[in-house]
């Protein structure tokens, strides 16, 4: 599996038109600019606000109330019809940009922690560490791993 990329099937409840047009609901809402055909949806662009009073930072359709679409470069979806009235959804999300906030988040913390003193350093070791998970797990285990799948899960379901 490629780092930068992670990929997802799940199966749908509905058709591929109404699926196809649910998904692309959902990328309206959550501010995804698109293109699409008549078995795939591609991003061109995902939102990128700069600061928190932008409301791309936030959505209302996942418990936790940010937009995890903000934490990925791209998507592509695409549709592959079943022999019921069904289709598989496929879907391949770019997480390059998560990657370059992960780096981004860890040199911080990385340069906070050269800056103790030396008797501080179990104090930022710690820090240091915590951080660097927390800002890994949130990033990568639960706005893309777990929101954004779950959210297109949501509107694909009967």
């Amino acid at each position: 599996m490629n780092f930068l990329t992670t990929s997802y099937k799940i199966t749908s409840d509905f058709d591929e038109s109404t699926t196809l047009q649910q998904i692309k609901d959902l990328f309206s809402y959550e501010s995804v600019k698109f293109d699409y055909g008549p078995d795939f949806i591609n991003s061109i662009s995902t939102p990128f606000p700069l600061l928190n009073i932008d409301t791309r930072n936030y959505s209302r359709l996942n418990w936790f109330g940010i937009n995890p679409f903000k934490y990925i470069s791209s998507i592509f979806i695409s549709l592959r019809s079943t022999d019921q009235d069904n289709c598989i959804v496929e879907i391949q999300i770019n997480q390059t940009r998560a990657i370059l906030l992960f780096c981004f988040a860890a040199t911080i913390l990385l340069s906070i922690f050269l800056y103790m003193k030396q008797s501080d350093l179990l104090f930022g070791s710690i820090i240091f560490a915590v951080g660097v998970f927390g800002t890994y797990f949130y990033i990568f285990k639960l706005c893309i791993r777990n929101l954004i799948k779950k959210e297109i899960n949501r509107v694909i379901k009967a």
